[in-house]
């Protein structure tokens, strides 16, 4: 699979991407049947699948959310929700290649979850892991490190979404500091949350201290943003720059 670049001057045209191929991988998504607020049920599964096929993804990982008070998955939750979407594929989605993670919520809880050594990890030993929307657990840095000790890498989900930081850039490059990745959601780039979110998006990425591109796919109303923003020229000549480590998940 090779990444397609193109480059770009004030006299140049920009060229749209005709699909996410360029990327292959999306390393971040919530397909499984009913066990979070992603798809709810194996049909909706099903469409959010060959949406992405269409889309040139050829490689999904689901990672269902992870959070003790509202979304308690485990490994066995995980892996069952998997095994069912697997055995309904329809033979034009058996291209495409699924496996299971999770995005855990880095709440008073989560440092146990470390502990007891069963996180469903990303190729290379990466833990996707993500915050409040609300404010930042004061305990985040400590689990951060907890991960890293563990022989983990974390992986900050969308954290152009934690709005309590968008006033303290400095917080990013702190992330990067203590052994984070960082991965922007392509709804934000899109606009889909707000300015606010796409502004940091783009800044992010601009800056070069994002690592993967995700989709965080919940359903068929995102599905449709995702497809329109590959009509996006601001969007195309942000891919065009900027490389992302989305291939080496294969």
């Amino acid at each position: 699979m090779v990444k397609r670049v193109f480059t770009f001057s004030s006299f140049q045209r920009t060229h749209l991407f005709a699909d996410y191929r360029f990327l292959g991988v999306d390393m971040h998504s919530h397909i499984l049947p009913g066990i979070d607020d992603g798809a709810k049920n194996v049909t909706e599964s099903l469409a959010l699948v060959s949406g992405l096929r269409e889309l040139g993804f050829e490689s999904l990982f689901a990672t269902p959310h992870v959070i003790t008070d509202r979304y308690p998955n485990t490994p066995a939750t995980i892996v069952e929700a998997m095994d069912l979407l697997r055995t309904n594929l329809p033979l034009e989605s058996k291209s495409v290649q699924l496996a299971a993670a999770a995005e855990y919520m880095m709440d008073d809880r989560f440092g146990a979850l470390i502990d007891g050594g069963k996180l469903l990890t990303l190729p290379g030993n990466r833990v996707l892991v993500e915050l409040s929307y609300i404010a930042a657990s004061p305990g985040a840095e400590d689990q951060i490190f907890q991960l890293c000790i563990g022989g983990y890498i974390p992986v900050m989900a969308h954290p152009e979404r934690y709005q309590y930081w968008h006033r303290s850039a400095d917080q990013f490059s702190r992330l990067i500091d203590i052994g984070c990745e960082l991965q922007v959601n392509l709804l934000s780039l899109a606009g889909y949350y707000g300015k606010g979110v796409e502004r940091c998006a783009h800044q992010l990425v601009e800056a070069g201290m994002v690592s993967f591109i995700g989709t965080d796919l919940h359903n068929n109303g995102q599905l449709e943003v995702i497809r329109t923003a590959l009509s996006s020229k601001k969007i195309a000549r942000l891919f065009s720059k900027h490389q992302f480590k989305n291939i080496s998940l294969v």
